[in-house]
């Protein structure tokens, strides 16, 4: 029996936008089950522009369980942000936002001799373009970014330092975190969650 005996034709045809976003978006909800680990999982996300038929890609997710409409740390849609704005102080001290969290449409984060700690693991971000800005001045900023959500930077270092850690693809229709300001004399640290073991 001939190949295309075996299977229908569109098994073998090059996959549409819609039917990648849907298998990005499958292995996003595992990933937020801790049914993949970080490293899996950007290893499928390269696999999914990689694949040249919809046969290899469905086969990047046939071995995860349909994951649970309830799944914790799964990310719900949001119509808008909380409120416009928000200002995070640190002054000769320490603050931080995480768990299940409402940023701002626009963030103004500042730390002078302090530090910030930021995790938008859990937060309700919004589609769209949540801004970020900071001004360090001999202090540090930590920002926790899941792999679900883009990021852009645009942050001055003067005798600073911005450690950029996070996944570099580019999600359609996931939210954006923008980050610009300056730092002086200390660091921001953009970073993945920990890693997580499978299960």
């Amino acid at each position: 029996m001939s190949k295309s005996e075996d299977m229908p034709a569109d098994n073998y045809r090059r996959p549409t936008v819609a039917q990648q976003d849907h298998i990005i978006a499958q292995l996003q909800a595992a990933y937020t089950e801790d049914l993949l680990s970080l490293e899996e999982f950007e290893r499928r996300l390269d696999a999914v522009h990689r694949c040249t038929n919809t046969t290899e890609l469905t086969t990047l997710v046939q071995d995860i369980p349909a994951p649970s409409p309830f799944a914790a740390g799964s990310r719900t849609p949001v119509r808008e942000h909380s409120k416009e704005h928000a200002t995070i102080l640190a002054i000769l001290g320490g603050a931080e936002r995480r768990g299940a969290w409402n940023p701002a449409r626009r963030i103004h984060i500042v730390t002078v001799m302090g530090g910030a700690d930021l995790d938008f693991s859990n937060a309700n971000l919004p589609p769209g373009r949540t801004d970020i800005w900071v001004f360090c001045v001999m202090g540090g900023i930590d920002i926790v970014v899941p792999p679900d959500v883009n990021v852009e930077v645009s942050v001055l270092p003067i005798m600073g330092g911005i450690d950029h850690r996070t996944n570099d693809t580019q999600l359609p229709n996931a939210p954006t975190l923008r980050i610009h300001g300056a730092v002086i004399m200390g660091g921001i640290d953009i970073k993945p969650p920990k890693k997580r073991k499978l299960r």
